[in-house]
C-alpha cells in the first residue's frame, strides 16, 4: 500500500485525542487534487473481513463475496493515509482513489474525509468528529 501526497499543500501534525491529522500549509481552493491511495490492493473474504480489525483499511470495492482493500499499516509514508473521519468533511474521495478538496480550505484547517466513502462493511467505531457526533461507521 502506498500514497502520493502533495506535501507543498498538506502536513501532519498531532490532533487532540484523535492522533495525526492532515492540515493545510496554505489556502487550498475547491477542487484541488491533494493525493491519492496507491498501490497493489490485497484480497480476503468478505466473511473473514468481519473478525479482522479493518480500522486501517481504505476498501476499494467488494466483487463476489471478495473485498479489495489498502491497508495503511502498510504504507510508511507521511500523508493522505492521516486525514481524519468528519461526517461534514472538506474533502472528498473519487473511485479512482483520488482525494479532492470539495470546499475551500484555509491554511491550518484541518483536512477531513467521510470514513463511509471508504467503508463497504461497517467497522462499529464510533466517529469523534464532535463531542456530541452519534455516527458509528
Amino acid at each position: 500500500m502506498g500514497s502520493t501526497t502533495r506535501n507543498e499543500l498538506v502536513y501532519v501534525k498531532e490532533t487532540p485525542g484523535k492522533g495525526c491529522g492532515l492540515f493545510a500549509k496554505e489556502t487550498i481552493p475547491a477542487g484541488k487534487i491533494i493525493g491519492m491511495f496507491d498501490g497493489i490492493a490485497k484480497q480476503i473474504s468478505v466473511s473473514n473481513a468481519l473478525n479482522e480489525n479493518r480500522e486501517y483499511w481504505v476498501e476499494v470495492c467488494i466483487v463476489d463475496g471478495i473485498l479489495f482493500y489498502f491497508d495503511m499499516l502498510d504504507d510508511k509514508t507521511e500523508g493522505v493515509e492521516y486525514i481524519d473521519h468528519a461526517c461534514k468533511p472538506n474533502c472528498q474521495i473519487d473511485k479512482f482513489m483520488l482525494i479532492s478538496t470539495k470546499d475551500y480550505i484555509a491554511a491550518d484547517e484541518e483536512l477531513t474525509l467521510d470514513y463511509l466513502e471508504i467503508t463497504r462493511i461497517p467497522l462499529g467505531i464510533k466517529c469523534m468528529c464532535q463531542p456530541d457526533c452519534k455516527t458509528i461507521f
